[in-house]
């Protein structure tokens, strides 16, 4: 390895993708430019230290796998991990770890971090509502179908509550308030149910004024006392409007989902039928479906 090492040097030091590669001894003989700027860490600072690897996953389950990879990876084959920099910053690298005849071990790698994170943002972005930063129409809808799917009447933990908001006389805030004021009330609502409501709970926004909320391991007891704190907040915490206050009402449909339920359609419309009663009988008050159907 030493060899080729030495009769490649330039063309290792300059080559624009991470370069480095250890001994059967485990000493580092080769650390290229690329290596150094992406780590952080010097070749002499890594044959100073008896275990580099450790450097740069300090998870010992993780730095299994890598030792495994090499030994199992043909040359066409590259694996995503996540090492560490010198400063402790998360990394993504494509890796493809090549074990030699000499038992040393050649490693090629690209620096794909910018380009993951770019990904995650683009995924968050096409999943979210501009507005309120909850979950947009299309995302919440695909995890109730997610959670339908693995209800069970036996298993309790599959268990869940939806829960169907409405913002009450939303047009007449709009109009006589105008529509930043709008804006400013649909986030200010969102802010206070996800204030409220479980981690694990997953809110989306699913037309105008109207959202959805999964409470996970809920029941309509649950969801009714939610309701409660959430029309307490609102009443002591108002949206502030300048010098001016403005309380939001809101009125809801409660739907249980524990009997192995699997149509999302039918679901959504026991909750809308719900909410219909709540606004038709005075608003600003919420209807369990089970309690009238």
């Amino acid at each position: 390895m030493q060899r080729v090492v030495t009769q490649y040097k330039t063309l290792f030091e300059r080559a624009p993708v991470l370069m480095n590669a250890f001994d059967r001894h485990n000493r580092c003989v080769l650390w290229n430019a690329e290596c150094e700027k992406v780590f952080g860490w010097s070749r002499a600072e890594i044959a100073a230290h008896a275990d580099p690897l450790t450097l740069f996953y300090p998870d010992p389950d993780e730095r299994r796998r890598v030792r495994e990879s090499v030994h199992r990876s043909p040359l066409k084959d590259m694996y995503e991990w996540h090492p560490v920099r010198k400063d402790g910053t998360p990394l993504t690298i494509l890796w493809s770890n090549i074990l030699l005849p000499d038992n040393s071990i050649l490693n090629i790698g690209l620096d794909i971090t910018e380009r993951k994170k770019a990904e995650q943002r683009l995924a968050v972005k096409a999943t979210t509502d501009d507005l309120t930063g909850c979950l947009n129409r299309s995302a919440i809808l695909h995890q109730l179908k997610m959670a339908l799917a693995v209800n069970s009447r036996h298993d309790p933990r599959s268990h869940f509550c939806v829960l169907m908001f409405d913002l009450d006389y939303f047009k007449q805030i709009n109009d006589g308030w105008g529509h930043q004021v709008g804006d400013a009330a649909l986030r200010h609502f969102c802010d206070c149910i996800r204030a409220l409501s479980p981690a694990d709970s997953l809110l989306g926004r699913v037309g105008g004024e109207e959202f959805l909320l999964l409470l996970a391991r809920g029941n309509g007891e649950a969801a009714t006392r939610l309701s409660a704190r959430l029309r307490t907040m609102l009443s002591s915490k108002p949206l502030q409007v300048g010098n001016k206050s403005l309380v939001l009402s809101f009125s809801a449909g409660v739907v249980e989902v524990c009997l192995g339920q699997r149509d999302s359609s039918a679901l959504l419309t026991r909750a809308d039928k719900a909410l219909y009663d709540a606004k038709r009988t005075g608003r600003g008050k919420t209807v369990v479906a089970s309690d009238y159907l």
